[in-house]
């Protein structure tokens, strides 16, 4: 019988304050509050930037991690699909702490600052774009404003794949498209690491040498360097993470002789590479696959065909929350 996921963990890593040059100040009520800072008695510290840190403020890191114990009751919550609220309340019930409270508590003890807090978990808001009718916040995901229920991308009315807005019929299961599908014309962006910063190596596996191409050329395009490292199956991706030691790994799902869940799992049972950023990148869209996708591991998902702009706006979100870059 296959072992049942009794475990999730997530983590950063946050820039730690340098110890001679930080310095006590008052963020604002709006970063107080989104910390959960409102009732902190202590002093708050930034760093100033000094020689010893070389004028960064920060020197070495410090994680931050969030531990949800999965048993029968949490399994039994996702297997009948429970809205994340649900899950939340459920979790907090058993002294759950998120990373959120996680990293308040570091902020507590001096160790990092507010705005290192918010860049590396809070991250998301960086990616976020706004819908073009009604102007709400709107996330990478949506197909539909939850505001005002604007179509955002087009889909598939049989198979619920993900169109472009050209095509008349659907190229996974040939079901034509009725109508044309309004969508946002406003593009997700990647904010630029700092200049100077570590090549990244990221490792794109899939088993169609095609998409590999592809997902290469697209990273390309992110505005800091990669090296953009290609392995054709899951095998030969464990062999590279070992020589290679990527950065991120962009990883297909379905593939020949080990499947991209087994490859997700072995990197995460391996301390030498739990932490390591995981996007898979798939043409399976339902939810029990993307369920399953996170139990194992993953950090993010996106579904086949892709936009560049998307891409890179979920790999630049990786990297900047696991490497502060």
């Amino acid at each position: 019988m296959a072992s049942s996921v009794t475990l999730i963990v997530a983590q950063r890593l946050l820039r730690r304050l340098c110890s001679h040059c930080r310095e006590a100040y008052q963020p604002s009520d709006d970063v107080m509050r989104r910390l959960r800072l409102s009732d902190t008695p202590t002093a708050v510290f930034r760093g100033k930037g000094c020689p010893s840190c070389q004028g960064t403020g920060f020197f070495g890191r410090v994680g931050v991690f969030e531990f949800l114990p999965i048993d029968a009751t949490m399994r039994e919550l996702i297997t009948q699909r429970a809205s994340e609220g649900t899950l939340r309340r459920e979790a907090n019930a058993r002294g759950f702490v998120s990373l959120i409270e996680a990293a308040a508590a570091n902020i507590r003890l001096g160790l990092t600052s507010p705005d290192e807090v918010l860049r590396a978990i809070l991250a998301d808001e960086s990616v976020q774009d706004r819908c073009g009718s009604c102007g709400e916040k709107i996330e990478a995901d949506f197909t539909t404003c939850p505001a005002c229920l604007a179509v955002l991308k087009p889909q598939c009315p049989s198979c619920r794949q993900d169109l472009l807005p050209e095509w008349k019929a659907c190229p996974f299961c040939s079901a034509p498209v009725v109508s044309p599908v309004e969508r946002t014309d406003t593009a997700l962006k990647v904010a630029p690491p700092p200049t100077g910063s570590k090549r990244m190596k990221i490792l794109v596996v899939d088993d169609e040498a095609d998409v590999r191409r592809i997902v290469a050329i697209a990273l390309k395009q992110l505005p800091f360097p990669a090296e953009i490292l290609t392995a054709g199956n899951g095998m030969e991706a464990l062999k590279a993470v070992e020589a290679e030691h990527p950065s991120l790994v962009v990883l297909d799902l379905m593939m020949p002789q080990m499947d991209g869940f087994e490859v997700c799992r072995r990197l995460r049972e391996n301390v030498k590479t739990a932490f390591i950023p995981i996007l898979m990148l798939t043409a399976r869209g339902e939810s029990e696959t993307r369920t399953k996708a996170f139990l194992v591991g993953t950090d993010d998902y996106l579904m086949k065909p892709f936009e560049i702009n998307e891409l890179n706006a979920r790999v630049g979100r990786l990297v900047r929350r696991t490497y502060g870059v």
